[in-house]
């Protein structure tokens, strides 16, 4: 679990993807269990993405920026 003084920031994991070789993983797998033998070299560089989804809004509250 995510533990995050910001009012804006994610909660939890769930609101946080991450994408490496065109895959958004899952969850529940590594990154190890998600590579590509065809496109990874050994000694090669793997670039990563992270998303991260803005946590929803609790009625009643305005956010203002």
């Amino acid at each position: 679990m995510i533990i995050v003084e910001k009012d804006n920031a994610p909660r939890t994991v769930k609101y946080l993807k991450l994408i490496s070789g065109r895959n958004i993983l899952e969850t529940n797998r590594t990154v190890d269990e998600c590579r590509s033998c065809l496109c990874d070299v050994p000694s090669g560089v793997t670039t990563m993405h992270i998303v991260v989804s803005q946590p929803p809004q609790e009625k009643g509250v305005r956010v203002t920026g």
